[in-house]
């Protein structure tokens, strides 16, 4: 049990527009915030930034898994970026990914982001939540029975 302020209309993640604490206790993001509010690795172990700031590699953790019992992975990743920048969602999130130009996955637990411009706050943004691609995949996530009983 949690108070919150407002009753969550999905608990989905690219519909958070308030920072709803609920989220964190479903879905993990990439990095995470340590007692301090430094970044830190959660579902990616490590990651490298070019000189430029405008590609990222992480390292994915190999031990994470969904509910469901599926591993987690870099097609994850991947698909939550490209559904956080989907106009036709209408998320809050995508303003934080307009600046990505391209997600490659490099293996089952590797993702190259590249950004069209450096964009400083963006290990910060992605501690935001990351979906499951297995369950979404094709299907309207804007109004899927996802956003009720979610799998994180």
């Amino acid at each position: 049990v949690i108070a919150i302020e407002e009753q969550t209309p999905r608990i989905n993640p690219l519909y958070d527009e308030d920072h709803d604490p609920t989220l964190s206790l479903v879905f993990s993001g990439l990095t995470s915030h340590d007692e301090n509010s430094h970044v830190v690795p959660e579902l990616a172990k490590s990651w490298q930034v070019s000189d430029d700031g405008l590609e990222y590699i992480f390292e994915l953790r190999d031990d994470a898994f969904w509910h469901d019992g599926v591993k987690f992975g870099a097609k994850d990743v991947k698909f939550t970026i490209e559904a956080a920048q989907n106009k036709k969602l209408n998320a809050p999130t995508i303003s934080n990914y307009e600046v990505v130009k391209s997600v490659e996955i490099l293996d089952d637990y590797k993702v190259k982001i590249t950004l069209n411009e450096p964009f400083p706050p963006f290990l910060d943004a992605l501690s935001f939540g990351v979906l499951p691609e297995h369950i979404l995949k094709g299907k309207d996530i804007a109004t899927d029975k996802f956003n009720d009983a979610p799998i994180g």
